[in-house]
């Protein structure tokens, strides 16, 4: 049997004894009160209500609660990176120097054409025709007419002519910002393609490291702390045992939890009666790898299209910030 699949074959009786010890402390430990509370309403009316308080409230002879869940949190810990290591589809770090960067296919690259299309063919359309659905919106009149009558009706020449200057400042000021900002996108991903690459060249570092160092690097622990955690949790269950627990159902636990915690820490003690064995050591380099290159590649597959909506919103601002002040001054000069 491969070592990941033995070793993650090891938790679960004593996972499922530390996650009945929780559920009794839920069960029997965590009470619920009611309690009466005063509100101010209307007019300053003073009015009760009841709510409800949970509250903690088990004896001095056991743990304290916040105990109980750290030992569940932290073997949940130990669970769920083992899972991983032993289900999950890693990197070959055997092969990371012939892994090639595709910084995108096509169907991405259709998709990112047509986001652009709508968001700036859009702001194109208002910018060309704003002067028209504004000239329709001010027009009180009853009589029916075309947008260009309305719109020479309620303005001189004068004003639609620099109109169109307007427009080409704003075109023009909306085009330096789209270029701007474009050309720290552009810059932006090939950071994230120089990142990738980078972690890339370090991967076959990670397999140098000793066994022991690549478990505590995965697992945020080293295997004989971990077993220590065990030991501890199994003599602090035990002195409590001692000290004639009341509650039946706590105290079963209890038991339980004495008697799978030392079967658990022995079987510890045989899976790393070698050290840690080499081929474990390996998988978890290899979820390792596996972890930082898709942080990277998720970091720079979600910012592109945001890129594209966000420098959308700036550019229509950049242009409704020059119109606005200018169409304020063009109604004011005749």
């Amino acid at each position: 049997m491969p070592s990941v699949v033995k070793f993650n074959s090891l938790h679960s009786e004593y996972t499922n004894s530390l996650d009945a010890l929780c559920s009794a402390y839920n069960s029997e430990y965590l009470k619920a009160h009611l309690r009466t509370g005063i509100r101010v309403g209307y007019k300053g009316r003073i009015s009760t209500y009841i709510y409800t308080v949970h509250e903690w409230e088990e004896p001095s002879n056991v743990p304290k609660h916040g105990s109980v869940f750290e030992w569940q949190h932290a073997q949940n810990e130990i669970v769920k990176r083992s899972q991983n290591v032993a289900s999950k589809q890693l990197i070959d770090c055997s092969k990371a120097n012939n892994v090639r960067i595709i910084k995108e296919n096509a169907r991405d690259s259709s998709g990112k054409a047509m986001l652009n299309i709508v968001i700036y063919g859009t702001e194109i359309g208002l910018l060309l025709g704003y002067e028209e659905v504004w000239a329709n919106v001010s027009y009180e009149g009853w009589d029916r007419i075309s947008s260009e009558q309305t719109l020479r009706m309620i303005n001189t020449s004068t004003q639609i002519s620099r109109r169109a200057l307007f427009k080409i400042a704003a075109s023009l000021a909306g085009a330096a910002t789209a270029y701007t900002l474009s050309t720290r996108n552009m810059a932006e991903t090939e950071k994230g393609s120089d990142t990738l690459r980078r972690e890339l060249q370090i991967i076959p570092q990670l397999m140098q490291a000793t066994p022991a160092y690549s478990f505590e690097r995965y697992f945020g622990t080293s295997a004989l702390q971990h077993r220590q955690r065990v030991n501890n949790v199994v003599l602090v269950a035990r002195q409590t045992l001692q000290d004639n627990i009341q509650n039946e159902k706590v105290r079963q636990t209890f038991e339980n939890l004495v008697v799978q915690g030392q079967k658990y820490s022995e079987e510890l003690s045989q899976f790393f009666i070698n050290g840690v064995p080499q081929d474990f050591a390996d998988m978890t380099n290899a979820a390792v790898a596996t972890e930082n290159i898709e942080k990277i590649c998720k970091q720079n597959k979600v910012s592109p299209n945001l890129n594209i909506l966000i420098e959308g919103l700036v550019v229509g601002g950049i242009m409704t910030a020059v119109l606005i002040p200018a169409e304020i001054i063009n109604n004011t000069l005749r």
